[in-house]
């Protein structure tokens, strides 16, 4: 199953944004694909990607992404019905420049 991250740095150039997503995910000990780099309207960059989790149920899945968003930022907000999908978000990213986390995955069993 694929966890789709969204990551808003407050870095100044592509290069930077994606040397911080790269430490992000390294901290977290995870493999991600495909990493894109955009300009945020409100400033910074904005970073996505998704990572792959071998979860054989749904509810497992969910256990396996918290676990890897707790290694990338702390205070998460978990919003929308869990048992269809996960969507969270994290203002205390554990890497300095990225300002705010936001993961999002739908059941598909």
């Amino acid at each position: 199953m694929e966890l789709y991250w969204r990551l808003f740095t407050n870095c100044t150039s592509q290069q930077a944004a994606l040397k911080v997503a790269a430490r992000t995910f390294e901290q977290a000990g995870l493999g991600v694909s495909n990493l894109h780099v955009e300009p945020y309207h409100k400033g910074g960059f904005m970073v996505s990607t998704r990572s792959s989790h071998a979860a054989q149920s749904w509810p497992e899945f969910v256990v396996l992404a918290l676990a890897s968003a707790q290694s990338t930022g702390r205070g998460w907000l978990l919003s929308g019905s869990i048992a269809e999908e996960l969507d969270a978000w994290s203002s205390h990213s554990l890497v300095s420049g990225v300002s705010s986390i936001h993961i999002q995955a739908e059941r598909r069993e």
